[in-house]
Order: C-alpha cells, then sequence, then structure tokens
C-alpha cells in the first residue's frame, strides 16, 4: 500500500494508517469471532495484512453434522483457499520471469525449489 503522511498543526510529519481506521488486536478478535475478517494495519509502516481465516459458513451450527464432517469441511475449505493464494502467489513470480527466455525445464525447476523451500 503506498504510504501517506501529512503535517500536523504542530509540524510534526505523521504516517497515515493504511487501512480507513486502526483495528486494534481485541476488536480484530471480535470481528473474527463473527466471521468477519478484518485488514489490520502494521504499527508504524504502510503495510496491511488480513490476520484471520475464519468464515462466515460456521458448520458446528449444524447440529446433525458430526465432528469428522466439520473438520472435513473445514479442511476442504482451507485447502481451497490455499490453493488459491498460492496460484496467485506463483502468477506474481512469473509474471517477474517473463521475457527472460527459460526454458519449461528451468521453470519448473524454480518454481519447484521455490515451493519445497516455502512449505518445507
Amino acid at each position: 500500500m503506498t504510504a501517506h503522511t501529512y503535517k500536523t498543526n504542530e509540524g510534526d510529519i505523521v504516517l497515515k494508517c493504511p487501512t480507513e481506521v486502526t483495528i486494534t488486536d481485541r476488536r480484530e478478535k471480535e470481528l473474527n469471532d463473527l466471521g468477519f475478517i478484518a485488514i489490520v494495519n502494521s504499527k508504524g509502516s504502510n503495510f496491511a495484512a488480513f490476520l484471520a481465516d475464519k468464515q462466515l459458513i460456521n458448520p458446528s451450527f449444524i447440529i446433525w453434522i458430526t465432528q469428522t464432517q466439520t473438520l472435513s469441511y473445514l479442511l476442504g475449505c482451507h485447502t481451497c483457499w490455499l490453493r488459491h493464494a498460492l496460484h496467485i502467489t506463483l502468477k506474481g513470480i512469473m509474471r517477474d520471469k517473463v521475457g527472460s527466455f527459460q526454458t519449461r525445464q528451468s521453470v519448473e525447476t524454480y518454481l519447484n525449489t521455490w515451493i519445497s523451500i516455502t512449505f518445507v
């Protein structure tokens, strides 16, 4: 995110929060418990991040579902989310490599190495 600074009445330069409002850790947990994912700024920087990954759909509300089915459902949701995040990350990595005239084998080796270093 772009860093925005402004000058206060006292003449100090202050870094503006990258999100509309500052969300405290307590408020972020409350939003997370309600099923919302809050974007939280990193104090003193222009970075913001999502810290939670709960879904709005909570299978524990369904009384006839077993614990195994609940875990299976949650694993499916998280696997889908992880696959999507990895897909976007790999696209970003390869966007930087466009035009480098690499062979298919060298690209495959590079990506497999990156995945093994990152996730092992």
